[in-house]
């Protein structure tokens, strides 16, 4: 126990020296009003973060709101890198036992820390708009924790129902992502039931094809009627809408498998308990509702009632925004992803967290090959969704950013994978797990150093400054007029919550 405790009180510090002094140029202006007002922000609303920055504002209430704010993004971002740490210590326990402990701790601290300092989640943690993302992080990861200890058949039905109730919320915080990782989820469960899945295939082959196939002709044809791509903003051509459809039938397959294990297994009773919790998980969306109904200073799209709600959830409000899909935008958001991947651990480290992710695939691959297929499709599939539904105007790229820390997670998944092959690779040497823990410490702080620099927000204070520079360039009864999210964001933390 002291371990985790350690590396997050460890993470927490060195984040604390880093986070931003005042808030980005980014939308951490409106997500620090949306919190601080309980307001309402730009679609699909957050939610969740909204009443958890809240309640991080009553937590902290020296200094002003932004620092709050921020506070709310330090603590979720250091839990999640204690969260993957348990993960992949119990995923390497499994495979070395019976190694040593340390054979597993040591792949999994070099693991966690080199998430913790990757560039895109350091800085993630540093702002108050980062917030959101982290917090999608520690849920998402927390999901794949409960999912992975389902095989303890005593705990297996509170595990799932927290696993329910997890998705919902993640679900109230950034549906999308939790959209697209879905997938994964309900395949790593069924991976977990190999056994009984071998033993009960024939008793529902029919009915699991029958429902496959009623789901998927349902969703395609809902599809095709909305006319539209995951994102909702812009008519998507028919190859986009396709490539959709095969992720939806894919999802309808998982589905309706999962759900027809549950029902033989548990019953009926667990499934309803199952959809009663996730319906509890996204029950933050009623607080826009009543919040949009008292008229806060800021009410995106006024989601005052249910069809408003419906709109605001799903992003009607930018329609026709961004460029038209194409492959000309698919290949600028590639570009953006290769590029930041070539410094996302530290200059030329990268090449060298890659190098040992690739091999992590390879050692993972000969031993749990279920393993290496499930967590390649799930940053597969967060990749693919990015840059196939993502359609930002050239220049914006760098939007994308946030939508890939799963991609980054998975990428340190197989490098922590790497690094416990190679410490079987030196189980003859007489001082191996000594040898293994200088070197994963070494590379750890080796992308400590390198991203220290990029990451440190500590500083920065120019969208602050700016804003008020905005203020005072006018009179007290003037008007400014904004050219948009740069000039608008600032001004509205100065003039609704200062």
């Amino acid at each position: 126990m002291w371990i985790p405790c350690l590396l997050f009180l460890t993470v927490f510090q060195i984040y604390l020296f880093t986070y931003c002094a005042s808030f980005n140029i980014n939308d951490s202006g409106e997500t620090i009003v949306s919190c601080a007002c309980l307001a309402i922000g730009h679609s699909p609303g957050y939610p969740l973060h909204m009443l958890w920055g809240k309640v991080c504002v009553f937590l902290f209430p020296f200094g002003q709101p932004m620092l709050s704010v921020t506070m709310a993004s330090l603590l979720t971002a250091s839990l999640s890198v204690v969260v993957f740490h348990q993960i992949l210590k119990r995923l390497w326990m499994e495979v070395l036992l019976p190694a040593s402990p340390w054979a597993a701790e040591v792949p999994a601290l070099l693991g966690a820390i080199l998430f913790a300092f990757s560039r895109q989640h350091w800085f993630q943690a540093g702002g108050a708009k980062g917030g959101i993302y982290s917090l999608n992080t520690l849920l998402f990861m927390s999901l794949v924790g409960c999912l992975l200890q389902t095989n303890q058949r005593r705990k297996e039905a509170r595990l799932l129902l927290l696993a329910a109730f997890l998705l919902g919320l993640g679900a109230a915080n950034h549906w999308p992502s939790l959209l697209v990782m879905t997938p994964f989820f309900l395949a790593f469960y069924l991976a977990r039931q190999t056994r009984w899945l071998s033993e009960n295939l024939r008793r529902f082959a029919w009915e699991g094809s029958t429902l496959v196939l009623f789901f998927g002709v349902f969703l395609l044809v809902l599809l095709l009627v909305l006319g539209r791509d995951v994102s909702g903003d812009t008519p998507g051509s028919p190859a986009f809408r396709y490539v959709f459809a095969s992720g939806e039938a894919l999802l309808a397959a998982l589905a309706s498998v999962a759900g027809m294990f549950l029902w033989r297994n548990f019953g009926a009773p667990m499934v309803a308990g199952i959809l009663t919790v996730a319906f509890l998980g996204v029950t933050p969306y009623l607080a826009m509702v009543i919040r949009a109904s008292q008229k806060p200073v800021l009410n995106w799209w006024d989601p005052s009632n249910l069809i408003r709600l419906t709109e605001t959830v799903s992003r009607k409000g930018y329609t026709l925004q961004g460029e038209a899909h194409s492959a000309a935008t698919f290949f600028r958001n590639l570009t953006r992803f290769v590029s930041v991947e070539r410094i996302q651990f530290g200059p030329i480290l990268s090449y060298g967290v890659l190098a040992l992710a690739l091999w992590g695939v390879v050692w993972v691959g000969r031993r749990r090959p279920i393993w290496a297929i499930l967590f390649a499709m799930l940053g597969g599939s967060v990749l693919v969704a990015v840059l196939f539904f993502n359609n930002p105007s050239s220049g914006f790229e760098w939007t994308l950013d946030n939508f890939i820390t799963p991609v980054h997670a998975v990428i340190v998944l197989f490098a922590s994978a790497g690094a416990a092959g190679l410490w079987e690779v030196m189980r003859s040497f007489r001082f191996k797990t000594l040898l293994a823990g200088v070197l994963a410490l070494l590379l750890g702080l080796g992308v400590l150093a390198l991203n220290g620099k990029a990451s440190d927000q500590s500083r920065y204070v120019a969208s602050y400054d700016y804003g008020l520079n905005l203020l005072l360039g006018v009179n007290r009864t003037g008007v400014v007029l904004c050219n948009g999210d740069i000039d608008l964001l600032p001004l509205s933390y100065l003039c609704f919550v200062e």
